[in-house]
């Protein structure tokens, strides 16, 4: 069998030529330069010189988008990759048009002779919400789509504006004709601002989601069926009721939403439709139905590949890019998928509670992945949670180390390290790498629990006690922590404290005793 390892490569990757789109650009700018800053706000002053086409609520519109872009053009200098944004070659060609939706702006003065027209903007970012947009953008694949396509609208309107500015003492008779043109393209650009904050919205209610906030994503996508007249975002709507309800375990409700979706939307949605119902039949147990959807799911994303590599638009190899994206997704759905069903059939290949072992089925699905994004982050967590015996451990060792080149400094990484280097006893560097991690981020409770486990087993109780504490003061609704703190102590207290709080092996333990909680 060909190890996971030998398709990770330091080499330069690839898959995106030229760039990742705007919206990568923009979060990459914000989030290095102001990490652990307050929210930043600045406020900046613009003069636009109307033609003779304009008034002035197109010289309002022109005036705004100049504005914020030399907001960002001047964080621009500062820009790094973070996450998985390294797995691309990144230019800033696009920052111009996407990120508006993501910089709260408000006008303080404006000024308007006829001629000219002045405005003076507060602009506001904050970088910790930045950083999450950008993830959950890189996460959605069909928020990126519809990005580049909005960001072509605006780019094109914005060209067509400048050329009738050019063009206009030549035009004669057909001024009507240009101002017509005009109108149409500054509405565009107005439409576009409009769009952006619905994006911005759309996105929040996603994080919500993703966080676990479902009555918080709940509302944020009635809302949006509400008030949005734009096709993709009542879709997008429809789709984060649906995720919402299976996330609070309404998994019919959610199953009917999806259904319905399938005839609401749009033609190009139905592959992620089929990914969300795949991945709500595996959680109720369903799996060869949820893989059956999953697998259809994949291929429509490999069709729609083969479309976009035939096709002569300007933007092929962004789009080829991007729905590399959604096919390394998709794939990893189905790894997750396979190993879930394993890990719940008894008998078969587990190794324990919690890891399995993992069968070709899986690593051929992996290897798919990782000849897409050899530097995939997500891959590696699902190896970490499922992956279990010695071959595992050792695989995710190597991986780690390969990762830790290109990111010397991510905390999630040393974690899966330890933890890795702890099931194989190798507790010295367990403690190494979780020592580590910790250095990075204080306030991960988790690794603070693994750091016990290995001080636990090496007998130092003083240290692992101190570690324990320290999670549940860092996070008090960390159930393991109490259970191990039970466990060290003796204490029945705890683990009843930690089974309320949802820890399984709390339940469990508590059960074989034969101690209610």
């Amino acid at each position: 069998m060909q190890s996971v390892k030998d398709h990770i490569s330091n080499k330069r990757i690839p898959v995106v030529k030229k760039v990742i789109f705007t919206v990568v650009v923009v979060f990459g700018i914000f989030f290095p330069l102001y990490l652990n800053a307050a929210v930043k706000t600045v406020v900046k002053e613009y003069t636009y010189q109307a033609s003779e086409l304009d008034n002035k609520v197109s010289c309002r519109t022109l005036a705004m988008i100049q504005v914020k872009r030399l907001f960002l053009e001047e964080l621009g200098t500062y820009l790094e990759s973070i996450t998985e944004i390294t797995n691309f070659q990144i230019t800033n060609d696009a920052i111009k048009s996407i990120t508006a939706g993501f910089v709260k702006t408000k006008v303080l003065n404006e000024k308007w002779d006829g001629k000219t027209y002045w405005v003076k903007v507060e602009m506001t970012a904050d970088p910790e919400d930045v950083k999450k947009s950008i993830q959950n953008t890189l996460d959605r694949s069909d928020l990126i789509h519809q990005l580049m396509l909005e960001k072509r609208k605006a780019d094109n309107a914005l060209r067509e504006i400048e050329k009738l500015k050019k063009d206009i003492e030549k035009l004669g008779k057909n001024k009507g004709e240009a101002q017509k043109a005009y109108n149409i393209s500054v509405k565009t650009l107005f439409n576009h601002e409009k769009w952006l904050k619905e994006y911005s919205l759309i996105s929040k209610g996603w994080r919500a989601h993703d966080s676990g906030n479902y009555n918080d994503a709940l509302n944020i996508a009635n809302k949006l069926l509400l008030d949005s007249n734009n096709e993709f975002f009542k879709c997008s709507a429809n789709l984060l009721i649906g995720a919402s309800y299976s996330g609070k375990g309404y998994f019919d409700k959610s199953l009917d939403k999806y259904t319905a979706s399938l005839k609401l939307c749009p033609k190009e949605y139905e592959g992620f439709i089929y990914s969300l119902l795949g991945q709500t039949f595996i959680k109720i147990k369903n799996y060869d139905k949820g893989i059956e959807y999953l697998r259809r799911s994949l291929r429509m994303a490999y069709d729609e590949k083969k479309e976009i590599i035939s096709s002569s638009n300007d933007d092929g190899e962004i789009s080829e890019a991007l729905i590399d994206i959604s096919i390394s997704d998709r794939h990893l759905d189905i790894v997750s998928a396979l190993l879930t069903k394993i890990r719940d059939t008894p008998g078969a290949g587990t190794h324990s509670d919690d890891l399995v072992k993992f069968p070709e089925e899986a690593f051929s699905e992996l290897k798919a992945v990782l000849r897409i994004k050899p530097r995939s982050m997500r891959s590696l967590r699902i190896l970490h949670k499922f992956g279990g015996g010695p071959e595992s451990n050792r695989e995710i060792i190597n991986w780690c180390d390969k990762l830790l080149r290109i990111w010397p400094n991510n905390d999630e990484i040393y974690y899966i390290r330890g933890t890795n280097y702890h099931r194989l006893k190798d507790y010295k560097k367990a403690l190494d790498d979780l020592t580590k991690a910790l250095s990075i981020d204080l306030n991960n409770p988790m690794y603070y629990v693994q750091r016990a486990l290995s001080y636990m087993l090496v007998g130092v109780k003083n240290e692992a006690l101190n570690d324990l504490n320290k999670a549940i003061s860092v996070d008090p609704t960390f159930g393991d922590a109490y259970l191990w703190r039970g466990v060290i102590n003796g204490n029945y207290d705890d683990m009843k404290v930690a089974a309320r709080l949802g820890s399984s092996k709390a339940k469990k333990v508590l059960k074989m005793e034969g101690v209610s909680w």
